[in-house]
């Protein structure tokens, strides 16, 4: 009986200890902070322009990076015609709007209507960096804008570091910035089309 009472004892600690381990680890998870003001109506297509983003980073070539990998990852979901960046740097450059400018609300429906564009991507990115241990942390703030009205529909903030993936015995952690940014991209670009991106239909 005693050697009963102290199976079911260890095997109680046990499942505790595994119950805080997973808590633990979902505590880690940590998806983008996503915030809606109003809803992507339905369409039978929808044209979407990702505007250069403002850096604050000293990371080199960073917001070039993030640029271009997370426009590839919105590119990817098949839901929305993403127009070119050759399009839109020209129309920036006839308004004399420069890196690390955030166009003002008239000139995001000016470019908007010049472009077609349904909706408008702009942002800032706070943190492209290696930290102490050698392993990337980025942070990034993304808003959606209705390309008619020039209204914010959405914003997401997300931030992020390599060791955020880490796994037992460092299985899964991320080690360099072009895989954190995809990662990064990824997980908004998939928020995005849980909360209605996906309205946007060819």
């Amino acid at each position: 009986m005693d050697k009963i009472l102290r199976y079911k004892h260890y095997k109680e600690i046990a499942c505790a200890l595994c119950l805080l381990w997973l808590i633990a680890g979902c505590a880690r998870e940590k998806g983008p902070i996503f915030h809606q003001m109003a809803h992507i109506e339905r369409a039978e297509g929808c044209r979407v322009a990702v505007l250069p983003l403002e850096y604050t980073g000293r990371y080199p070539q960073g917001e070039m990076l993030f640029y271009k990998v997370f426009s590839s990852e919105l590119a990817q979901i098949g839901d929305v015609w993403l127009i070119s960046e050759g399009d839109i740097m020209k129309i920036l450059q006839d308004l004399m709007i420069y890196p690390n400018e955030k166009p003002n609300f008239e000139e995001l429906q000016f470019i908007a209507h010049r472009l077609s564009a349904d909706y408008l991507v702009a942002g800032t990115i706070y943190e492209l960096r290696m930290s102490g241990n050698g392993g990337p942390h980025i942070s990034v703030y993304l808003q959606v804008y209705d390309g008619e009205s020039g209204k914010i529909l959405w914003d997401t903030y997300h931030n992020r570091s390599g060791t955020d993936y880490q796994k037992v015995m460092h299985f899964g952690e991320i080690n360099t910035m072009l895989r954190l940014a995809k990662q990064v991209s990824k997980e908004i670009v998939d928020t995005w089309l849980e909360r209605g991106m996906a309205q946007c239909r060819r």
